[in-house]
C-alpha cells in the first residue's frame, strides 16, 4: 500500500514463504513504484526468523539490493501499522466476507475486481474525496525494471549497502532487541524504560545507532 496515495497492489499465494513475499514485493515495485522506505511487521518471513543473531532475511536483502530501506514496527503492535490494518478491514468487509470462494484461483480472479474498485472508485478518508488513482495523477513513480529477476535466484542474495530501521520498546532492563540480540540503549537506559526508540543498522558502516 502506497501510504501517500493509498494505492494498493494485491496478490494471493498458497503460503507465507520468502519466495511468495519476494514475488509480491517485485510485482509491487514494478507496478506502483520503488519506495524510499518499506514498513513491515516482525513476521518471521520478513525478519529472517528468531534462531540466530544478526540474521538478515531474504526480504531485507532484496530491499537493500534495489535501494529500499526497511523499517520494522515494534513487536506485537499492529496498531503501529494502522494504515495497513485499516486497509485490511476494508478488504475484509468489501471482499472477503461477501462471497464463498472455491479455491485460490477463484480468490485471485475476484480480487482483481476489488483491487480495481479500490483504486478507481473508493475514496479513503485520508484522501479527502479523491480516489487512489486520482491522488497519483501528478506522480511519476520510479518503477523497477520489468526484466528484474534477482529475486528468483536460488542462491541467497548478498548483503549490500543500506539501512534497516527498527522501532523498539525499551524493556525493564533498559534493553531493546535488534536482530535477535539485546542491546543496552545507553548509560542512563533506566530513564527510557517503557519508551520507544528508533534503531538503525547501517550495513555499509556496520554500525547500530539508537535515537530517542
Amino acid at each position: 500500500l502506497d501510504l501517500a496515495s493509498r494505492y494498493p497492489i494485491l496478490r494471493q499465494y498458497p503460503n507465507k514463504s520468502a519466495v511468495s513475499a519476494k514475488s509480491l514485493l517485485v510485482a509491487s515495485w514494478q507496478t506502483i513504484g520503488l519506495p524510499k522506505l518499506l514498513q513491515i511487521d516482525n513476521e518471521a518471513t520478513f525478519c529472517g526468523g528468531y534462531r540466530h543473531k544478526r540474521v538478515f532475511s531474504q526480504i531485507v536483502r532484496l530491499c537493500l539490493t534495489v535501494g529500499v530501506e526497511v523499517m520494522f514496527i515494534p513487536f506485537y503492535s499492529p496498531q503501529k501499522n494502522a494504515d495497513i490494518e485499516s486497509f485490511n478491514s476494508d478488504w475484509d468487509l468489501a471482499f472477503w466476507q461477501r462471497e464463498r470462494f472455491r479455491d485460490l484461483t477463484h480468490v485471485q480472479a475476484e480480487c482483481q475486481i476489488f483491487e480495481r474498485w479500490y483504486r478507481t472508485r473508493h475514496e479513503p478518508p485520508a484522501l479527502e474525496g479523491l480516489t487512489p488513482t486520482e491522488a497519483r495523477v501528478n506522480f511519476t513513480p520510479r518503477l523497477l525494471s520489468t526484466d528484474f529477476d534477482l529475486h528468483q535466484a536460488e542462491k541467497r542474495l548478498p548483503l549490500t549497502s543500506g539501512k534497516v530501521h527498527f522501532i523498539r520498546l525499551v524493556n525493564s532492563l533498559g534493553q531493546i532487541n535488534v536482530l535477535n540480540e539485546s542491546w543496552i540503549v545507553d548509560e542512563k537506559a533506566d530513564e527510557l524504560v517503557g519508551e520507544y526508540v528508533w534503531a538503525t543498522v547501517d550495513t555499509a558502516e556496520q554500525t547500530l545507532m539508537i535515537w530517542h
